[in-house]
């Protein structure tokens, strides 16, 4: 059984979520809410068998170890409990704060394939029935195929409940009623039912479990109900008042009383501290009496509890004691399972933490000496593991390695410069010895749509980052050291005969890291650039200039190093486009970047040498990219605060005038955060988006944070702000899901109507019929 834990107890977690997690909520619930998806999708992928992955269905199972999203079940919460209710808490934050977010978070909750993420956009929709969520609902409901077979979950039934009284008829058309409530009284299959209850099958049982049935996948539309559908559920109502139905009965599983399954060593740290080393060491070597406690089956007495039991008495007795210390130090190469060499370098780890480096170079030779043995070609057949003495498994251990190597590197660690040709030759060998998982392409399961999560995932390519890593603390002790060891290594895996070739998860490496390694030593990074972006390999080029885009912010000095890149992407954008998204598309990675060099005068907007201009040309085709490169400009002017440069501005209001020639809809319809900038000139921000409104029809969904800005300005430019709202208001008999906030336009319509500027009133009268005339009639008493 796969099972994910966090690296914290799980009350620590638990605690962690509640008491820090929740606060960053409250000040960037999508922000916090987007890790914590990813979070959650990856608990779940881990906790997953690779054959039932390839299956590609959703099932979770989190209707049992998670049965309320929003609170849990008992005080008592497991991890991945804890995690989703802590998600589901940002995602309805998301939905209290920032309601302009709200199809943005949608759309990543679609993306993601289990079944929780269902549960969770049904609950939100559930807790907030709208406009804007009520496509969504019915897409839940007419997509639905199993209103004759299946009971409905929790979270199902509840949306459409609160749907149905939200919206009343509006909800569905009385044909899609029809369809729904005909399927459900033409169920449930009556083989089914014989097959479940074999010989104990009746028709009597059988018209009880029908009507039991109908009842149940009837009721949470009780509010749409009408004719013969209501006259029916009103007698099953009837007959049955005795037992009223309530939301938990939709819960698949009832209640019950379980624990976790908690590991305890055969002996604890005090009974193994009073064995003296040898004794110890045959202990450890000899016990594999793997078995459950006969008194409480949930405890088991294994090898991996026995092993931190070790731990702690290497980390608390045996280093304290001179003699003791030097016996490990002398026989740990006696120790024959790798999990308790594992367990020993975690106690080393933590005592570099803690600046013990009496004895670091005798604990990085332990180090050497796990490298020592090569990771092994996993072959299915052959049980391999590192708690056995045959056929050991020492991936893990190697793995212990990067850890300590990270401590070391660690800048609060403090660890002297004088170690550092040990470090750099352990480096070596992590970074050019054979990867099971890399050499074998076998990737790892956590997160696969994501190439730097595997990318961390293996050891080689996680010992690249460490590289780079190790060249900063150096340069923390000798700053014009120009780390040749860092150099040194990666030409080694530059070369073209190399034992083993670089794969495509070392070149993300490599991509992200370029900046860094360019920092160290400018002129080699220049020279091997084309090491780290092979253009003669497309697949490797991909994986490394992607990342480099998505991870890395522009730098004006390296454009020069890395144009040809740039170009090259432009010339090969469908090819960027298959690199598998995390947040954001390479494309839209690579229009912010050629945006800020623009800005940047490295180009200019239009003409041969335009970047730019290219980049327009070459996603013709594909305007969600302007969309989003136009959003994205909008977004950054809106977070630079009151003032910029004269140059920078005029640089933003020539590339919005290009863009307005252009006349792109979807595109001036994301005007919204410029509206929002305080650093562009407020005349400016109005007159612009009185222009846009006069060549385009608002469909804004963001249309609550312009109103906001108008707000904003209505006193010191009441005249352009009453105009802006009464345009807005022009089209809303052609947009009927344009939802104009009550609490947002009274000011403006009252503003308008008290002034004493004849145009002033006249646009604010225009704008007020306009709402009446769609039956807005809470604006009839504003004077």
């Amino acid at each position: 059984m796969l099972e994910p834990t966090p690296r914290f107890d799980e009350w620590e977690y638990q605690q962690i979520l509640e008491k820090g997690v929740r606060l960053l909520v409250e000040k960037k619930p999508y922000q916090v809410a987007c890790i914590l998806i990813y979070a959650t999708a990856s608990m779940i992928l881990l906790s997953t068998h690779e054959d039932d992955l390839e299956k590609g269905n959703d099932e979770d199972f989190s209707e049992i170890w998670c049965r309320h999203l929003s609170r849990p079940d008992q005080d008592h919460q497991e991890s991945k409990e804890a995690l989703v209710l802590t998600l589901t808490f940002a995602c309805e934050k998301v939905y209290e704060i920032n309601p302009e977010l709200i199809e943005v978070l949608d759309q990543v909750l679609r993306k993601q394939q289990w079944k929780v993420f269902k549960r969770l956009r049904q609950l939100l929709y559930a807790l907030n029935p709208s406009n804007q969520t009520l496509p969504w609902i019915r897409e839940f409901i007419l997509e639905y195929k199993d209103y004759d077979k299946w009971d409905y979950h929790y979270e199902f039934q509840l949306m459409i409940c609160e749907a149905c009284e939200h919206f009343d008829i509006r909800l569905l058309s009385e044909l899609e009623r029809m369809e729904i409530f005909d399927a459900i009284l033409s169920g449930p299959p009556k083989e089914d039912f014989r097959e479940w209850m074999g010989e104990g099958f009746t028709e009597e049982k059988f018209q009880q479990r029908q009507r039991n049935f109908h009842r149940k996948q009837l009721h949470p539309f009780r509010n749409l109900l009408s004719g013969k559908y209501k006259s029916y559920f009103d007698e099953l109502e009837s007959a049955l008042k005795d037992k009223p139905l309530s939301d938990d009965d939709y819960m698949p599983v009832g209640e019950t009383q379980s624990g976790r399954v908690s590991y305890q060593s055969p002996r604890s740290p005090d009974e193994l501290t009073k064995l003296n080393d040898e004794e110890l060491l045959k202990y450890i070597n000899d016990w594999q009496e793997i078995h459950h406690d006969k008194n409480d089956w949930l405890i088991e007495i294994n090898i991996e509890a026995l092993a931190g039991a070790f731990q702690s008495v290497f980390r608390n007795t045996i280093v304290a004691n001179a003699d003791r210390l030097s016996f490990w130090l002398e026989n740990y190469k006696r120790i024959e399972r790798p999990i308790y060499i594992r367990f020993l370098i975690k106690a080393l780890q933590d005592l570099v933490k803690e600046h013990h480096f009496e004895k670091l170079e005798q604990w990085i030779e332990v180090c050497n000496w796990v490298l020592s043995h090569p990771d092994i070609d996993n072959r299915e057949e052959l049980r391999q593991s590192d708690e056995l003495k045959e056929n050991p498994d020492w991936r893990s251990s190697r793995r212990t390695v990067i850890d300590f190597l990270d401590a070391c590197l660690d800048k609060d660690s403090n660890t002297p410069i004088n170690a550092k040709d040990s470090l750099a030759k352990l480096l070596r060998l992590l970074c050019i010895q054979f990867d099971w998982r890399l050499d074998r392409n076998k990737p790892v399961i956590l997160n696969r749509d994501d190439s730097l999560t595997e990318a961390l995932n293996n050891i080689r390519s996680l010992a690249l980052e460490k590289l780079v890593n190790f060249g900063f603390w150096v340069h923390r002790y000798l700053p014009e050291d120009l780390v040749p060891e860092v150099t040194e290594i990666l030409e080694e895996r530059f070369k073209s005969n190399a034992e083993f070739p670089l794969t495509k998860p070392e070149y993300v490496i490599l991509g992200v890291n370029f900046v860094r390694v360019y920092n160290l030593n400018q002129k080699w990074a220049i020279q091997h650039k084309a090491n780290f972006f092979p253009q003669k390999n497309i697949v490797f080029w991909l994986e490394a200039f992607g990342n480099y885009l998505r991870f890395n912010r522009p730098i004006k000095q390296i454009f020069v190093t890395l144009n040809e890149d740039f170009v090259f992407a432009l010339d090969h954008l469908e090819e960027l486009e298959t690199i598998k998204p995390f947040e954001t598309r390479a494309v839209n990675n690579l229009g912010q970047h050629l945006f800020t060099y623009y800005l940047w005068e490295v180009f200019p907007i239009k003409g041969e040498e335009s970047l730019l201009e290219r980049f327009y040309e070459k996603t013709a085709g594909d305007h969600e990219s302007w969309v989003n490169l136009f959003e994205y400009v909008g977004r950054s002017l809106k977070n630079s605060g009151k003032y910029l440069e004269n140059g920078l501005i005029e640089r933003i209001t020539a590339f919005f005038d290009w863009r307005f020639e252009i006349n792109e809809p979807e595109e001036l319809q994301k005007f919204t955060y410029w509206l929002s900038a305080d650093c562009l000139d407020p005349d400016w921000r109005l007159n612009t988006y009185l222009k846009i409104l006069d060549v385009n029809q608002t469909k804004n969904m963001h249309l609550s944070v312009e109103l906001e800005t108008l707000n904003k300005l209505l006193t010191s430019h009441t005249a352009q702000v009453v105009d802006c709202f009464a345009k807005i208001t022009d089209s809303i008999d052609q947009n009927g899901n344009l939802y104009i906030q009550v609490e947002k336009a009274k000011p403006i319509l009252k503003a308008g109507l008290n002034s004493e500027d004849s145009h002033v009133q006249k646009n604010a009268e225009r704008a007020r019929e306009n709402l009446l005339g769609v039956g807005r009639f809470d604006f009839l008493d504003i004077d």
